[in-house]
């Protein structure tokens, strides 16, 4: 009977902090510069960005798709899709330019894997590089 209590509890604070984690996640994406609802087609926001390599070319990707996609990490396969989207040269390595996004604090790598492959995400310091990049 007490556990069955404890379990109950436990449950219920569990879904409490899912509560509280959702509602972050969504406060910070909502207090973005820019708005999802008036959402530029993928090819218009990467034209907006100021994108002299491919460095910033994949965090501009990455902020794409988790802030208009919803996506909540991102692999070396949905780099290489998007940059073929936007019709720009795949790079070589792409794994050196996640990398030095990584180093400049822009990207994060994440636990879990994203279809079998390692992944990542855009930290609040590389979403506010492109946000400051997109008013210029």
């Amino acid at each position: 009977m007490e556990n069955n209590a404890l379990e109950s509890r436990m449950e219920a604070l569990e879904k409490r902090v899912e509560a509280l984690e959702n509602g972050l996640t969504e406060t910070i994406r909502t207090s973005t510069i820019i708005d999802p609802e008036n959402r530029l087609n993928f090819n218009e926001f990467l034209n907006k960005q100021k994108l002299d390599d491919d460095v910033k070319r994949t965090l501009a990707l990455a902020y794409w798709l988790e802030y208009f996609e919803k996506v909540n990490s991102i692999n070396i396969a949905d780099i290489e899709k998007y940059f073929r989207l936007a019709r720009f040269p795949i790079p070589k390595n792409i794994n050196d330019k996640i990398n030095m996004n990584v180093k400049n604090k822009h990207l994060a790598p994440i636990r879990e894997k994203k279809d079998g492959k390692k992944a990542w995400y855009i930290t609040n310091k590389g979403a506010a590089f492109i946000e400051s990049n997109l008013n210029k």
